[in-house]
């Protein structure tokens, strides 16, 4: 079974997951809260016209907004406040998956996504009787990095490269393609 974490930044929140987890690229420390779902995709637009081999390829990648959705917790004032007041810069977002380590020891991280400049743009808020309220949210960024761990021989992870996409300049800054 897979768990979901997310950081907002450097915002501590009251009630911070409490699990502890290896691998990944710098996700020590605290500040992590749980999440349910995200969301992520982008697109090229690529026509294609009956007859016409040429330019196929119109135009640069569409990122979508990345969205997340969680149970109402310690974090949620943290996230509504950069909401109202998104700061300067924007935050570095992270959101990794883990999955229970074959030791025991708690859990490894076998994807990691890192959102630079990161916004949170829209949020609500549902409920109803007897449960916890829930969240959703979108979060705009001007850079994105995908990092995957694959699982080896005896279940042992060993890190992919980073796919990185810088939206401001519309540059791949890492890539596994060749050419």
């Amino acid at each position: 079974m897979a768990n979901m974490f997310m950081k907002l930044g450097d915002a501590q929140s009251k009630g911070d997951a409490t699990a502890e987890y290896t691998g990944g690229d710098s996700v020590s420390g605290k500040g992590w809260f749980a999440i349910r779902s995200f969301n992520w995709g982008a697109a090229r637009s690529v026509s294609m016209d009956i007859g016409n081999g040429m330019n196929r390829d119109s135009g640069m990648v569409a990122m979508s907004e990345i969205t997340v959705s969680k149970e109402m917790d310690g974090a949620s004032e943290n996230i509504l406040s950069r909401l109202y007041v998104p700061g300067d810069e924007g935050d570095t977002i992270d959101i990794i998956v883990t999955k229970p380590d074959r030791s025991g020891q708690g859990s490894q991280v076998y994807l990691q996504i890192q959102l630079t400049n990161a916004r949170v743009v829209n949020y609500s808020l549902s409920a109803s009787d007897g449960a916890t309220p829930f969240e959703s949210l979108a979060v705009a960024y001007s850079k994105v990095k995908v990092k995957h761990w694959n699982e080896g021989e005896g279940g042992k992870l060993e890190a992919g490269g980073d796919v990185t996409y810088d939206l401001p300049t519309g540059k791949a800054e890492s890539h596994s393609s060749k050419g």
